[in-house]
């Protein structure tokens, strides 16, 4: 019962330690895109394997903006504007985009 104990203190510590991080480490952004009709939240990370890192911590804020918006928006009139989430490096050779960018025709037509 003891060990159980420890086992579960470890595991909270170590997921709290990982959100800490993801939140101390991501330059936060955001902005609307008017052509694009979307609302999108930036998350900026110096280093490429901080995106792979921290991609499951970037889907679950992404579900809670799914959810409610309103607390991550600097105007929450745009709550009814679609949400999405972008965590990327400075150069962009490393982005990932909850919920996926959906495909262009393009792509669709080319699959068998």
């Amino acid at each position: 019962m003891k060990r159980a104990r420890v086992v579960l203190i470890l595991a909270a510590l170590a997921v709290v330690a990982y959100v800490g991080t993801y939140v101390l480490l991501a330059t936060r952004d955001s902005g609307r895109a008017r052509g694009a009709g979307e609302y999108f939240h930036y998350r900026d990370f110096p280093h490429a394997w901080e995106v792979c890192v921290f991609a499951p911590a970037a889907f679950v804020e992404a579900m809670l903006i799914q959810i409610n918006p309103r607390p991550f928006l600097s105007n929450p009139s745009w709550a009814d504007t679609p949400q999405r989430l972008v965590i990327r490096t400075p150069g962009n050779e490393t982005q990932f985009w909850f919920p996926p960018s959906p495909k262009s025709k393009e792509d669709n037509q080319r699959q068998p």
